[in-house]
């Protein structure tokens, strides 16, 4: 699996982004290949795929959660397949509430909140579980370039934030495929964060593939305190979103810190952290993601900012959404 990282240079085409170029077309090659070759699962289940177009965060782990409680309210069974990246897994294992972060991986513990949730080094490891637990969705947290397994539906992510970057493909830019091809796999487009997309380009092909489009919004799950100021440290492929969060929210910010994706946080990481934070006389605080791989001794000194999504025409969306399945 690719490690998944954002440099500067993906936000802008320069030298070393078309350096790359020939890189990009060998990964796209191995991509076409991978496909050609490749014989579909076909489950018995629904199977809906949250995905995107780009490397890195777009919201996917917030919208299986948003999807997850909507089947909830309409008493449809589902599970939840996580990739468990990071993680010490070695091929799968069904998620239960005293597994930590390093055995299942960060998303697998955020979403076990929300439902029955199986974590995966492959879709094919999921299977026998898949078919004891026998839902009547399952929701794959990331997959849509995945050839593997026949979806029913594809909702693509994008990150208004960032959008696609440069618009070049791995590793000249952030782009997993073309933007033509990953919209016409999709079924719906959501657009995810507090930004108008400014990409008139992106908005052009949306409305040409006539895929149906919804704007999200991120909101925070609770009120902090805003008087006070901190210092806010996370290991996410974008770490610029949860700041421009923050500061959206008019938090005030004395430090970022930002670590690597997915980064592991040592008990000697935290306690720097906490440190720094007592000699600034300041508050620490991160995403939901990092705050679950945090020992719990530190929890208690450190604020999580668990957020939520706030759909635009959420029940249109919904309708549709059960439309494409039942």
């Amino acid at each position: 699996m690719i490690k998944l990282t954002y440099p500067k240079f993906w936000n802008k085409r320069n030298w070393l982004s078309f350096l790359m170029i020939p890189f990009s077309y060998i990964y796209l090659f191995l991509g076409f290949v991978r496909n050609k070759i490749s014989s579909k699962i076909i489950l018995s289940q629904k199977v809906i795929c949250i995905g995107n177009i780009t490397l890195g965060g777009a919201g996917k782990t917030q919208i299986v959660a948003w999807l997850a409680q909507l089947l909830k309210q309409k008493k449809i069974s589902f599970v939840i397949i996580t990739k468990a990246y990071k993680s010490n897994l070695k091929k799968v294992k069904l998620v239960e509430m005293t597994d930590s972060a390093k055995e299942v991986g960060d998303e697998s513990i955020m979403l076990r909140n929300y439902g029955c949730v199986i974590a995966a080094k492959k879709i094919q490891y999921a299977l026998p579980l898949i078919n004891q637990i026998n839902p009547k969705i399952v929701i794959l947290d990331d997959g849509m370039q995945n050839p593997y397994i026949k979806k029913d539906l594809q909702i693509c992510a994008i990150d208004t934030l960032n959008l696609l970057g440069n618009n070049m493909i791995f590793p000249s830019g952030p782009l997993r495929e073309n933007l033509s091809s990953g919209l016409m796999k999709s079924d719906m487009i959501f657009m995810i964060g507090n930004n108008r997309c400014k990409d008139s380009n992106l908005i052009k092909n949306i409305k040409l593939s006539q895929k149906p489009c919804f704007k999200a919004t991120i909101k925070l799950r609770e009120e902090l305190d805003r008087d006070i100021e901190y210092i806010a440290f996370t290991g996410i492929a974008n770490p610029e979103k949860f700041y421009f969060l923050l500061s959206q929210n008019h938090f005030k910010l004395k430090q970022c810190i930002s670590f690597g994706d997915h980064h592991d946080y040592s008990n000697n990481d935290v306690k720097k952290l906490v440190d720094l934070a007592i000699s600034n006389d300041c508050y620490l605080i991160t995403t939901e993601k990092d705050y679950v791989k945090l020992d719990s001794n530190y929890q208690n000194l450190i604020i999580c900012a668990k957020v939520n999504l706030n759909f635009e025409n959420e029940q249109e969306c919904m309708d549709l959404i059960y439309e494409k399945l039942f």
